[in-house]
């Protein structure tokens, strides 16, 4: 399977890179940042509109398998006051997503997005996962919210794991600090092939995160696909 992951620091655009890439929307000025490569990707800076056009294409045209997003990689992790930037009940962003995986003809783990919930008023940290047909497959509230960032007093945690199935292959989804609970990720995975974990892991603690995506493959007998966001050095807790 081949699979391509798309990140950067909070507002740059990465919601407007998709959507322009994809034919959705035209572009009316500014530039475009791109971060590709096989291993941590290759910062591509003062590019050429024309050497930007190549690199897009060429995400798009090796035809991958899985389209995977980092937490919430529309807004960072996270803007105050977050209720100014939440989704009301994932409409955008399903609405994106499901044209995006039609279109391309991708399978889709959605990152996570800040989503208002109309009925209650409260805001989760929520993933969605789309087929090749643009069909929602699952969705998944993060249930372990990062208290040291202070992520429990802004979302409300969600209270169940997520399993789905994805062209036979038996998949499980977490999002970031969910990484941390073995007894949780015990629950989530059971006899999942794959994890799919998307996260805003800071830098700073770049060698936990090796090291336990690493130690969660081994445990569980999964594959550990970990998709992590990206800032810039100026950031008080930078992520990789």
């Amino acid at each position: 399977a081949r699979i391509i992951g798309i990140r950067g620091p909070k507002g740059v655009g990465k919601s407007t890179l998709l959507r322009t890439m994809v034919g959705f929307q035209e572009p009316l000025e500014g530039s475009v940042e791109v971060l590709y490569g096989e291993r941590g990707g290759v910062s591509v800076h003062s590019l050429s509109p024309t050497e930007r056009a190549r690199l897009i294409s060429v995400v798009l045209t090796e035809k991958p398998d899985v389209l995977v997003l980092p937490e919430m990689w529309q807004i960072g992790f996270f803007p105050r006051p977050v209720e100014a930037y939440a989704d009301s009940d994932g409409k955008d962003t399903r609405l994106l997503l499901s044209e995006l995986a039609k279109k391309h003809h991708v399978n889709i783990i959605g990152g996570s997005v800040a989503r208002l919930d109309s009925a209650t008023g409260k805001i989760y940290n929520t993933s969605y996962v789309f087929d090749r047909e643009g069909q929602e497959v699952a969705s998944y509230d993060k249930v372990h919210l990062f208290s040291p960032g202070h992520e429990d007093k802004v979302f409300a945690g969600g209270h169940n794991p997520c399993a789905f199935t994805l062209e036979g292959h038996r998949c499980a989804l977490a999002i970031c600090y969910d990484l941390r609970f073995g007894n949780f990720l015990s629950q989530t995975i059971k006899d999942a092939d794959l994890l799919f974990l998307p996260a805003a892991w800071p830098k700073l603690r770049q060698r936990h995160w090796d090291v336990l995506t690493r130690a969660r493959a081994i445990e569980y007998q999964a594959f550990v696909i970990a998709a992590n966001g990206g800032a810039t050095a100026e950031d008080k807790h930078p992520l990789r």
